[in-house]
């Protein structure tokens, strides 16, 4: 359980890749349970806010995100084998914003990816439930498709997000 976490200015000098929580290891090699991650602030994450590569029944509630630049929350398989599951996202305040003051190299993303990392992966994303969530995106650089909620693959590609809920 991590509660009350403030992530803060992990972006400056940061050519992406900074995680602010992420309840796996990086090699996705071993799965995490039971994880509960609420009433944290994750500011300017120029990658992923919190990030659940390889995790199995977790909850993200009540968290807030400002300035962010890439996903804010990410239910993401890594590793060749890695699952996602049983994760239920709820109640989470995301502000995202292409101002270039928030970004230091990488790539761009929606605010909540679903979904599978691209075909060099293999596992699968799958009974996920995103309900009540608030996502505000200011977009001064007027980036074509920044997204708010994205959810890639499907039940026949290797990295599937299957019983996926938006409510």
């Amino acid at each position: 359980t991590i509660v009350g976490v403030i992530v803060d200015g992990f972006c400056p000098g940061v050519n992406s890749g900074a995680i602010g929580i992420s309840p796996f290891d990086e090699f996705a090699a071993v799965q995490s349970r039971n994880v509960s991650v609420k009433n944290c602030r994750i500011n300017r994450s120029n990658n992923f806010g919190i990030a659940f590569g390889n995790v199995s029944r977790g909850t993200l509630s009540k968290n807030i995100f400002t300035d962010a630049w890439r996903e804010a929350i990410g239910l993401e398989c890594w590793g060749n084998s890695s699952v996602v599951e049983d994760i239920l996202v709820s109640e989470n305040m995301l502000h995202m914003s292409t101002s270039l003051s928030n970004h230091h190299g990488g790539s761009i993303g929606p605010a909540i990816l679903v979904g599978g990392a691209g075909q060099s992966y293999g596992g699968a994303t799958r009974r996920c439930v995103l309900k009540g969530n608030i996502i505000t995106i200011d977009n001064p650089e007027d980036m074509q498709a920044y997204n708010g909620i994205v959810i890639v693959g499907g039940n026949s590609d290797a990295y599937a997000a299957e019983d996926i809920e938006l409510e």
